[in-house]
């Protein structure tokens, strides 16, 4: 009679942690697989059956560029008013919305899918175990597919207009890096909450609208920060536009685009809102 071994069978327990818990970057590593096929899954969906494919993402700035400059620029005199502050004399309108509309995008719509990511990718979240970040961080993939092709119309558009290439144009990652982290902490934020409350899933539509017009993409930083120095009931609150974690993000990719001076105020408020991002 043979000697069997019975192999000995682990059990483990799943359970929630209570309190503030960090980002398991080690478990995220393990499972890096994992997070590349769903990233590749969210861009493969958006561009499967559409018929101009990845010419949407394209298509959508230079529609938004061409109604920013018609309604916000010549309608509503604001490329007028843009050109009376010191340094705008002679920036395209068009090239100022794109850069500001182009991280917008970017940012608008990682919220927008990390929020959701949860409950749309619930039955994959209900049958195995992984870290439930993976939904929300993978959801940066397709962001990043369509900024990569509107950073091909924003190329076009600085060729058309002879903008030239600085230095600063190395720091550009960095902001984009910024941009990413505030879009993953405000997604992963709402993506709990909005398991929890269903409500949310109608607030982030509402939230990104109102967010959309407290930044600085149809107005400018440098206006609204020497409208409020100027100002004698509001002087000194200047800082409060440093509350939005990427006012000082577009700011600092806007002035590198449009040759602006790169000052002491830039690179502080930048630095706000990378401290806010992290």
């Amino acid at each position: 009679m043979s000697d069997t071994v019975t192999p000995q069978t682990k059990e483990i327990h799943i359970r929630p942690r209570k309190g503030w818990q960090a980002i398991p970057f080690k478990e995220l590593w393990e499972f890096r697989d994992l997070l590349w096929i769903f990233s590749l899954r969210d861009i493969k969906v958006r561009y499967k059956q559409a018929v101009l494919g990845v010419a949407w993402a394209f298509l959508q700035p230079a529609v938004q560029v061409f109604v920013f400059t018609i309604f916000f620029g010549y309608f509503m005199n604001h490329a007028e008013r843009l050109e009376k502050i010191a340094g705008y004399e002679n920036i395209p309108y068009p090239l100022y919305s794109l850069t500001g509309l182009i991280l917008w995008n970017f940012f608008s719509a990682t919220v927008s899918s990390a929020s959701n990511s949860l409950l749309a990718n619930a039955d994959i979240v209900r049958k195995i175990y992984f870290p439930r970040l993976i939904m929300p961080i993978s959801s940066v993939g397709a962001a990043v597919m369509d900024v990569t092709i509107a950073g091909g119309f924003l190329l076009i558009l600085m060729l058309y207009y002879f903008t030239g290439f600085s230095a600063y144009l190395l720091v550009i990652p960095l902001i984009i890096a910024c941009v990413v982290a505030a879009a993953l902490g405000m997604g992963m934020l709402l993506a709990a909450l909005t398991v929890s409350y269903r409500d949310f899933r109608y607030v982030v539509p509402f939230l990104m609208s109102i967010w959309m017009y407290i930044s600085p993409i149809i107005w400018s930083y440098d206006e609204a920060y020497a409208m409020i120095g100027q100002s004698e009931k509001f002087n000194g609150y200047q800082w409060v536009l440093d509350l939005n974690p990427i006012a000082g993000s577009f700011n600092m990719f806007r002035r590198i685009i449009l040759e602006q001076p790169i000052t002491t105020q830039t690179w502080t408020s930048f630095g706000i809102s990378a401290a806010l991002s992290a």
